[in-house]
């Protein structure tokens, strides 16, 4: 087995498609059509079942429906049970998820916006994809290779948590470089022993600010050192 994923992102108009697997067999398109009716559904479903005897995926993963849009959800419905129903016939196992469970696969978030979509299979696989039905698919490709693998998920939580430890203890603009968020303490310093210049800069490496702005108690952005009164981490 290889663990090759089909990643389907149904549409009435512009089915994306993604296939990933570990012989490095990786890419992705756009089943298009402007037909209506049955006609629309038998084309996209033929489509499908092409790529599929092409591709022999291990999984097919399908983004599930969008409940909150009623306008397009019998049409879509129609669809998704078309092709859930080829599956079953070729006997492909299949798995559908949920949108807002993709997003936050992907993204971290689950609102994100189509192009975050697009954003983030560019930083998180390095793929340029520049339709945002093939990066849903794409998506829903990983999805299902973290599915196959029973560490795939465990991994991908760790990774975004290292990733948020990392923006954690990113340097601020909002403090000196170097300063972690729980060490950002003040005290209150006389003004005859602080080393603010006249102009209102403790330094020129620091954006301007009062005396008053910069050390009383709960308004100091910097942490000044207890024995010299000087900004630390400069």
């Amino acid at each position: 087995m290889n663990n090759c994923v089909l990643g389907l992102d149904l549409s009435l108009t512009s089915t994306g498609w993604a296939i990933d697997a570990d012989d490095e067999r990786r890419k992705w398109g756009v089943i298009k059509t402007a037909r209506r009716g049955a006609s629309r559904l038998d084309h996209i479903d033929d489509a499908i079942t092409r790529l599929i005897e092409a591709e022999m995926p291990d999984l097919v993963v399908i983004e599930n429906y969008a409940f909150g849009n009623s306008l397009s959800l019998a049409a879509l419905a129609e669809l998704g049970g078309v092709v859930r129903l080829s599956l079953h016939r070729m006997g492909y196992r299949y798995i559908a998820v949920a949108p807002a469970t993709l997003k936050k696969f992907v993204t971290g978030k689950g609102q994100a916006e189509k192009a975050a979509m697009m954003m983030h299979c560019l930083r998180n696989w390095n793929v340029e994809i520049g339709n945002n039905n093939a990066a849903d698919a794409f998506g829903l490709c990983q999805f299902g290779r973290c599915y196959l693998d029973g560490t795939g998920f465990k991994a991908k939580a760790l990774k975004n948590l290292r990733r948020r430890r990392n923006h954690e203890t990113e340097p601020s603009h909002h403090r000196p470089a170097g300063l972690p968020h729980k060490e950002n303490r003040r005290w209150k310093i006389p003004r005859s022993l602080c080393n603010c210049t006249p102009q209102g800069t403790h330094s020129p490496l620091l954006p301007r600010v009062s005396h008053e702005t910069a050390c009383p108690v709960g308004a100091a952005p910097y942490l000044h050192d207890k024995k010299s009164y000087t900004p630390t981490g400069i």
